[in-house]
Order: structure tokens, then C-alpha cells, then sequence
């Protein structure tokens, strides 16, 4: 009976033992491979930084192609997602940027870099639809020009109508607009990649580790005064330019409800005046660069909506 007893106890025993080895195994696996994707998106900053975009598109589609679903996929795509959309890459192209986001958005959720992607593809939409929005002050604006004029009646039954018809098809394209357009061309590029030679491993750096944990679990009134600590505690040296660049990120983020673009700018703004040589300074001018066409696209708004009001005294 006893040896029964001590039998059951050391099998019990072993089977917490290997339940405590098994959860200890993933969670180094997980601490493993997510230091190996912080090592490679480093890396790929590093390349973006030295100009080397064709490098980082051909490295990136290499391991896409081996398999689009599994971690470093994601760093991947995060990456092609990138340089597309640098303002000084020959073949910038936001429509391609959105579709990289968006794949790294559904295929890893929860990778640590949706969070951004969701970012970046919300900016897109919304520059999206301002500029739909200002088709269509633009075509209210000539029908109005058109009205005012004294042509005959015949002329005037050909030209508002026209006018008409132009200002309701701007309309239907803002009640349901198309996602950014990727070209067929860019997207054989995207399925038929190259086979380049590998990138070599650029140092890690502590601001660029920081950089992209914004806030796993959407608390971005925690995640603020985080990074408003490490900035108090950097003072003026790294990591306060993973820091900036954490906050400008929550501050532009989708789901953020205190969402601010103007104070997403001036982190940003800051990192880029202070940290100039970080590897974090020419993203930030991406975001800078496109604030700026959100903020023209909002300037001929106002304008168009003037000379409305104007031809309608």
C-alpha cells in the first residue's frame, strides 16, 4: 500500500515537473524569438537608414516567400511595409506600404508590430478620405462656378447637369472608397521575389529595442507615463529617442482615444531636432512627412469651403 502510495506521488510529482518544464520551455522560446526579432528589425533600420532599400526588399521577400505565417515573417513584412513608404526610396509607394501593413496586421495579430502597421494604415485611410472629401468640394465648387455664369438656357441644361453627375460620382467614391491601389506589377514583385545574398548583422542598439513597445495591452495612459519616465531618467541621451518616438506613436495610434496628432508631431519633431543621427530619426521624419500631406490636404479643404461661401453671397 505504501509503495502504491509513494508509486502515485512521484508520478504526480513528474507530471508537474514536465507541466513546469514545458511552460519554462515556451516561455524561453518566446524570449528567444522575440530578441531575434528586435536583433532583425534592428538590423533592417540600421539598412533603411544607409539607403540600402533594394537590399532590405529583397531580404525581406526572400524569407516572405519561405513562409508569409511564421515569425520573422512579420519583421519582414513590417520592414517592406517601411520602405515603401520612405520619403527618399525612387520607388516610394504608399498604396504597397498599406498592402504590407495590412498582410503583417492579419497574419500576426498579436505580433508586437501590428500595433504600428494599425497606425500607419489608419493614416493612409484617413489621408484617403480627406482627399475624396476635397474631390468633392471640388466638383460642388465648379457646379457652383457653373451656375453663376450667364450662359444660355440650352448651354446651362448641358453644363449642370455634367456638373451634377460629377459632384454625385464624387460623392459615391466618399460613401464607399477604395482601398489604396497596389499595382499589378507591384504585386509580382511582392509573389515572385529575388534570392539576395543575406544582410549582415548590424549592432543592436538599446533605443531601437525600446522602440515599438508601445502598449501590448492598449493602455496608453500607462504606456505615456512610462515613456515620460525613461525620458526623465535618460535625460538628454539614449533611450529618450525611443522614448519620443514611443509617444509619438501613441499619440497617432488607432485606438488611442486621447488620439493627437499635433502632440504625435512634436515628439516626433523633438526626436528628429535632438537624436538626428539615431536610427530612429528618419522614421520619425516619415511620420513628420506624412502629417504634413494630411495637414495641406486640410489647408485646400478650408480654401475650397472659402470660395464656396464666397460664390454663394
Amino acid at each position: 500500500m505504501a509503495c502504491a502510495k509513494l508509486q502515485s506521488g512521484l508520478g504526480t510529482i513528474n507530471t508537474q515537473m514536465r507541466s513546469t518544464f514545458s511552460t519554462l520551455n515556451t516561455q524561453v522560446r518566446n524570449t528567444i524569438e522575440t530578441m531575434n526579432a528586435q536583433k532583425l528589425v534592428a538590423e533592417y533600420r540600421g539598412d533603411l537608414t544607409s539607403g540600402f532599400f533594394e537590399t532590405v526588399i529583397e531580404q525581406s521577400k526572400l524569407i516572405i516567400k519561405k513562409d508569409e505565417t511564421k515569425t520573422p515573417a512579420d519583421v519582414a513584412l513590417y520592414a517592406l511595409g517601411e520602405v515603401y513608404v520612405q520619403y527618399d526610396f525612387a520607388g516610394k509607394d504608399y498604396g504597397l506600404s498599406k498592402y504590407y501593413f495590412a498582410k503583417l496586421i492579419k497574419n500576426f495579430p498579436d505580433s508586437s508590430l501590428a500595433s504600428e502597421a494599425k497606425t500607419f494604415v489608419s493614416l493612409f485611410d484617413t489621408v484617403a478620405v480627406k482627399d475624396r472629401e476635397i474631390s468633392i468640394l471640388k466638383a460642388e465648387l465648379v457646379a457652383l462656378s457653373l451656375a453663376q455664369k450667364p450662359e444660355p438656357p440650352r448651354e446651362a441644361e448641358m453644363i449642370n447637369p455634367a456638373a451634377s453627375v460629377a459632384v454625385n460620382e464624387a460623392k459615391q467614391e466618399a460613401v464607399n472608397p477604395e482601398p489604396l491601389v497596389v499595382s499589378q506589377v507591384a504585386k509580382q514583385e511582392a509573389v515572385s521575389p529575388a534570392s539576395p545574398p543575406l544582410i549582415t548583422p548590424n549592432p543592436e542598439q538599446e533605443s531601437v529595442k525600446l522602440a515599438h513597445q508601445v502598449s501590448d495591452n492598449l493602455d496608453f495612459s500607462e504606456a505615456v507615463k512610462k515613456n515620460l519616465l525613461i525620458m526623465e531618467q535618460a535625460g538628454k541621451n539614449p533611450p529618450r529617442d525611443g522614448a519620443l518616438y514611443n509617444l509619438g506613436l501613441i499619440y497617432a495610434h488607432i485606438d488611442n482615444p486621447a488620439k493627437d496628432y499635433k502632440k504625435s508631431q512634436n515628439y516626433f519633431r523633438e526626436l528628429t531636432r535632438d537624436f538626428p543621427d539615431s536610427p530612429l530619426a528618419k522614421e520619425a521624419q516619415i511620420w513628420l512627412g506624412l502629417f504634413q500631406i494630411f495637414e495641406k490636404m486640410q489647408q485646400i479643404d478650408l480654401e475650397i469651403e472659402q470660395q464656396k461661401k464666397q460664390l454663394t453671397r
